[in-house]
């Protein structure tokens, strides 16, 4: 009896571990927490860099920072092998005047419906696409220009990278690779460097 409830601690123990940070940059890292966390808050989703997941679960989310104009977010999930995507649209289109107006926009968070090539194909493609080993960039932002922020929760480990739109390195040609794979499957314009507002 006294084995199966020191198991049963080792397993509740295990289960509510925060996962293992990985943060290269601490000053890069607190200027997107200050800027996403309100959002994050706003529509519920729980801190990812706090977030415990189980066994296979995962969670992967790409930020699209457009200087002024504001951020998008992108959220797929896998969840006990099921499969869930949300976006978080923060930048107004109409309000920038560059949708047309007889086309419904919608701001907030937006649970998406499956992508055009399915779960398990989108998922392949970003995974070929290297979006989940690609390595921390030392590229200095420039004020107004766009950049992505990407986080994963996978396997017990929290990473977070940046990437500047006109950055040339090979990690942010491949993250630009993958911002158009969320693009055009799931339909967000907005995460195709270049594409803010325009569908393309």
């Amino acid at each position: 009896m006294k084995a199966v409830i020191l198991l049963f601690i080792i397993l509740l123990a295990s289960c509510s571990q925060k996962p293992e940070l990985i943060i290269p940059d601490a000053g890069k890292d607190k200027i997107f927490t200050d800027a996403i966390n309100p959002i994050t808050d706003r529509y519920g989703l729980e801190k990812l860099r706090e977030t415990s997941l189980a066994g296979d679960d995962l969670e992967v989310r790409v930020w699209i920072e457009a200087g002024a104009e504001g951020i998008d977010g992108f959220v797929l999930k896998r969840v006990d092998d099921n499969w869930s995507a949300a976006a978080v649209k923060q930048i107004d289109c109409r309000k920038l005047n560059y949708y047309p107006k007889d086309k419904t926009y919608e701001l907030g968070k937006i649970n998406l419906s499956a992508p055009k090539s399915g779960w398990e194909n989108a998922w392949q493609k970003l995974v070929a696409a290297r979006m989940l080993d690609l390595p921390y960039s030392d590229y200095i932002l420039t004020i107004d220009e766009s950049a992505y922020a990407l986080e994963t929760n996978i396997n017990g480990i929290y990473k977070i990278r940046f990437y500047g739109a006109q950055e040339k390195s090979p990690e942010a040609v491949q993250m630009s690779i993958a911002g158009e794979i969320i693009a055009d499957e799931f339909g967000l314009h907005n995460f195709k460097i270049g594409s803010l507002c325009l569908e393309k």
